[in-house]
């Protein structure tokens, strides 16, 4: 969205306040101003009802705030579905990790207790995903992961975006979601057989999977190695993202191969009316 789309900034106020209360709907206000000004600038907001201290880049606003909005307020991941799985001692793959967020809140409920893997290609989003990993005193329980998660080794081209969090290895999606290359890296490719591997997990307890429209490749190779399992990988939330990847397809893919494997799918849950997402909780 535009830095000057008003309704767009009073929806985003407006969630602010219901949500974290009036004081932050008004920094937010502030934010915006600062930002536009000063685009090559970063902001720090303090959550206080959860705990967490959150670096955006000015130059990412007002979208990053959105992307805040929904991890921490609207739960378009579904976190109260698998909840008891985001427990002290878990181990949680957040791939598609962006600025952290996810990753943050996950190892605040975690109480700092276990292992979180965050997978994020982009050099320019990494930078805050490691100062949003130590202001929230992450480091310990938390592994970095720069390789691009494919459903077979190589190298692939990463479309790097203005926005950070649509950048995408599927021109496709770009041209789905209307928005211009700004750069492109090569970047080698790790499958989750092998970053489990790497890391030395035996089991996964939660993997959400948010990695702009190549979720089906990465799903369809852990069925093919076993990995989509309720002894590897007990919880999945997954982004599907039409037209590029069939719903109708994968979720009858996902569906079939959960009864297979001991799941139970929780929830298919469109996150906005003509929105072509979906998100699905297999546990």
């Amino acid at each position: 969205m535009a830095m000057g789309d008003e309704e767009y900034i009073a929806w985003l106020v407006s969630i602010t306040e219901r949500c974290l209360g009036a004081r932050i709907a008004s920094l937010l206000k502030k934010h915006i101003r600062y930002c536009f000004e000063r685009p090559g600038m970063d902001i720090r907001i303090r959550l206080d009802h959860f705990g967490a201290i959150l670096l955006i880049p000015c130059n990412q606003m007002p979208e990053a705030w959105a992307n805040l909005l929904h991890i921490f307020c609207l739960d378009d991941y579904r976190l109260d579905l698998v909840s008891d799985l985001i427990r002290p001692g878990a181990t949680i793959i957040d791939a598609g990790a962006f600025l952290g967020f996810f990753s943050v809140l996950a190892g605040l409920e975690m109480k700092r207790q276990g292992l979180i893997i965050s997978v994020e290609p982009s050099p320019l989003a990494r930078r805050v995903l490691y100062e949003n990993l130590l202001a929230n005193k992450l480091e310990h329980i938390s592994r970095v992961e720069p390789r691009l998660l494919c459903g077979k080794p190589g190298t692939r081209e990463l479309l790097l975006t203005r926005y950070w969090a649509l950048s995408s290895t599927n021109p496709l999606y770009l041209d789905e979601m209307e928005e211009d290359v700004s750069d492109k890296i090569t970047l080698p490719c790790i499958t989750l057989e092998e970053l489990m591997r790497f890391h030395k997990i035996a089991r996964i307890d939660l993997l959400k999977l948010d990695i702009e429209g190549e979720e089906r490749e990465v799903i369809e190779h852990s069925i093919r190695t076993g990995l989509l399992s309720s002894g590897r990988i007990r919880g999945l939330i997954v982004e599907v993202h039409p037209p590029l990847t069939d719903m109708r397809e994968t979720l009858t893919l996902l569906a079939r191969y959960m009864r297979e494997g001991g799941y139970e799918l929780l929830e298919v849950n469109p996150l906005l009316p003509g929105w072509k997402q979906v998100i699905v909780v297999l546990r």
